[in-house]
C-alpha cells in the first residue's frame, strides 16, 4: 500500500468518523428534544390530575360547610322559636304583675 494510499484511507476514515460523530450529534439532539417533550406532556398530565383532584377536593369542602352550616342555622332557628315561645309565655304573667304593681301604687 503506498503512502498516498494510506493517506487516502486515513481521509477516507476521518471524513466518516466526522460525519458519524455529526450524525451522533444530530441523534442526540433529536433525543434530547424528544425527551423534553415527552417530560412536558408528563408535567402536563400531572398538573391536570392535580387541579382536577384539587377541585374535586373544594367541591366536597365546600358541600361539608354548607351541610354544617344548615346545621348551626337549623339549631339557631329552634332555639330562637324556642326562646320566642318562652318570651311570649311569660309577657301575660308580667304583665299582670305590672299593673297590679302599679295599681297598688297609687
Amino acid at each position: 500500500m503506498s503512502r498516498s494510499e494510506l493517506l487516502s484511507r486515513i481521509r477516507e476514515a476521518e471524513a466518516r468518523a466526522a460525519e458519524l460523530t455529526a450524525e451522533a450529534g444530530r441523534e442526540a439532539e433529536r433525543t434530547r428534544a424528544q425527551a423534553q417533550r415527552e417530560a412536558a406532556e408528563i408535567v402536563a398530565g400531572v398538573r391536570r390530575e392535580a387541579k382536577r383532584t384539587a377541585e374535586a377536593r373544594f367541591t366536597a369542602a365546600r358541600e361539608d360547610v354548607a351541610q354544617r352550616k344548615a346545621k348551626i342555622l337549623d339549631a339557631g332557628d329552634a332555639e330562637v322559636a324556642q326562646l320566642r315561645t318562652a318570651a311570649e309565655a311569660r309577657i301575660a304573667p308580667a304583665a299582670e304583675r305590672f299593673v297590679t304593681q302599679l295599681t297598688e301604687s297609687l
